[in-house]
């Protein structure tokens, strides 16, 4: 995704929840489809008039609502980026991790409107309302986010399955689709009200129950990265040998405690590999906090 676009500008109100964006009913589609269905019942036919390379402006609160991937929907529409006065954080973040440009500009409603050519950039916070001239700048992004924007979003493709097995574009895309809902479940559920980690210039510690092929661990990397850490380091009770050497390459330190051969499978260097419960979870993460705060 390019940081500055520029485009015809549509200005939307207050207040515009996910589920006005993304109806219940359009979930079971393909994105192609459901993409059709944005903005349905606020502007109808809306979908029919937008052009790839548009732009949205909307007031406050843009986004608020149940954490339903509708980023993902702009960016299959061919929407260049959202300018909004305030965006729910959920969907904000949302719309960082599908790669889709987003700013945050005070009085956005008031500046622009219906059928004006804007022009907005990411990398220096700078807008310019190219139909009557008015101009300004807002505070830039963290340098990890744009980096995330400018990469197009953090999804990891298992290039060597995927030369052999015959997998479409479209299963591929609604897979990502699936897959960020869960992503967001889990982050709400996990994290809580706890913002965030800054991992920017630390040291990070990655942990598994254990490496096979190690694609979950490489997408997890490849999102620790964007954020900038000094050192990766990975750390796994046990592994697949030439996995753990392909690691060694790829981050600052890999632990393996053991490295069977033939290895086979995870589960079965464990006496209990029984799926861990979110209720679990959550006492666990409660646990290393009440430690933490001692």
């Amino acid at each position: 995704m390019n940081l500055r676009f520029t485009g015809r500008v549509w200005v939307f109100g207050d207040s515009l929840n996910t589920d006005a964006m993304y109806p219940a009913f359009a979930m079971k589609m393909d994105p192609p489809e459901a993409a059709r269905q944005i903005f349905y019942e606020v502007r109808p036919g809306w979908t029919d008039e937008v052009s790839p390379g548009d732009i949205v402006v909307a007031g406050k609160n843009f986004g608020i609502g149940s954490s339903r991937p509708v980023a993902a929907l702009f960016v299959e529409l061919g929407v260049a980026g959202l300018v909004a006065e305030e965006f729910n954080s959920l969907f904000f973040r949302n719309a960082v991790n599908a790669g889709l440009p987003a700013m945050t500009l005070p009085h956005a409603t008031s500046l622009f409107s219906d059928g004006d050519t804007g022009t907005f950039d990411l990398s220096d916070g700078s807008w310019r309302n190219d139909t009557s001239g008015v101009s300004g700048t807002v505070p830039t992004l963290p340098g990890f986010l744009l980096d995330i924007i400018a990469s197009g979003g953090v999804r990891v493709l298992n290039r060597d399955v995927l030369s052999y097995v015959p997998i479409s574009q479209k299963t591929i895309d609604d897979v990502t689709a699936r897959e960020e809902q869960e992503l967001l479940r889990r982050e709400r559920s996990y994290r809580g009200a706890r913002p965030p980690l800054q991992l920017r210039g630390r040291t990070v510690v990655i942990v598994d129950d254990g490496l096979a092929t190690g694609s979950t661990m490489r997408a997890a990397i490849a999102a620790v990265r964007k954020m900038e850490p000094q050192a990766i380091i990975v750390a796994v009770p046990v592994a697949a040998p030439q996995t753990c050497e392909e690691f060694r390459k790829e981050v600052d330190e890999m632990v393996c405690l053991r490295t069977p051969d033939p290895f086979q499978a995870v589960g079965l260097w464990y006496d209990d590999f029984s799926q861990t419960t979110d209720e679990e979870v959550h006492d666990l993460i409660e646990r290393a906090n009440a430690e933490v705060q001692q």
